[in-house]
């Protein structure tokens, strides 16, 4: 399935995250550490190669609806987003931390924007 929304495409394909050839970027349900975990985080990492774990490491910890972003290291694509969500009922603000206000380093951050090579970041 895929949108268009202000000339930026975004598609949701159903696969292996660690062998999607064609995209700039996949995104890792990171946690606070950036560390190797298991499900789709340690999938990443582990095909990623240890370079990723340790381009990661200065980058740590990060708080939730934070996010970073590395190159890819052996996967198919250029670059990782490491995303840390919040848990609801846990982490507070829960309903604003869910809701994605921008704080400069949050998945619509302008600077993960301007990597990734848009000039703008058309989804605020």
């Amino acid at each position: 399935m895929a949108r268009t929304i202000k000339g930026v495409t975004i598609e949701c394909v159903q696969g292996d995250i660690t062998r999607q050839e064609g995209f700039d970027a996949v995104v890792n349900a990171a946690n606070a550490e950036l560390r190797p975990g298991g499900g789709v985080s340690g999938a990443i990492h582990r095909a990623a190669g240890p370079g990723l774990a340790e381009e990661c490491r200065p980058l740590a910890p990060i708080k939730p609806g934070q996010a970073v972003i590395t190159s890819a290291h052996k996967l198919p694509n250029r670059f990782v987003i490491h995303c840390l969500g919040p848990v609801y009922g846990v982490d507070k603000p829960s309903d604003r931390l869910l809701a994605g206000r921008s704080t400069g380093t949050d998945i619509r951050s302008p600077l993960i924007a301007k990597t990734l090579g848009l000039t703008q970041n058309p989804l605020l």
